[in-house]
């Protein structure tokens, strides 16, 4: 991106982590697509990012819906509303949220659900199937 000249500093901090760093700025829009599916708990990172939002702005994020087939494929994991599957022959984890976990967030946060939308994402040549994410959109008041 700074090649480009589309930004002035690339800032790289690991989401994961609780304690990551962001600069002393706020935003008007802070978005986040195809991330969330690959964290169990990102509590810490809407709370951050909320942080660091302006009143009014505007937080966008995509996780993968979470379906009650899913139980059939995923685990519980030990936060309420987050569930995993672990991809060994890869070592990948992936998570689903359910939405009673993703309403907890936004509320937590003071943030107000304005929209969500599930789409097509892409497909998935390898399993034979289409992936959908679903589109939330809060805004901190």
């Amino acid at each position: 991106m700074q090649e480009k000249k589309s930004c002035k500093t690339l800032i790289h901090s690991d989401i994961t982590q609780s304690d990551f760093e962001l600069p002393d700025i706020q935003f008007d829009l802070t978005i986040s697509n195809a991330v969330f599916h690959m964290i169990g708990d990102f509590f810490h990172i809407i709370k951050k990012a909320t942080q660091h939002l302006k009143t009014n702005g505007h937080l966008c994020f995509t996780v993968i819906p979470f379906d009650k087939t899913d139980e059939k494929h995923f685990k519980k994991s030990t936060r309420q509303g987050i569930y995993y599957n672990h991809k060994k022959e890869i070592d990948l984890y992936v998570f689903r949220h359910t939405i009673s976990y993703i309403y907890y967030v936004l509320k937590e946060n003071k943030l107000q659900l304005i929209s969500n939308q599930v789409f097509l994402a892409f497909t998935d040549f390898h399993e034979k199937r289409d992936v959908f994410f679903e589109f939330y959109h809060a805004i901190k008041r």
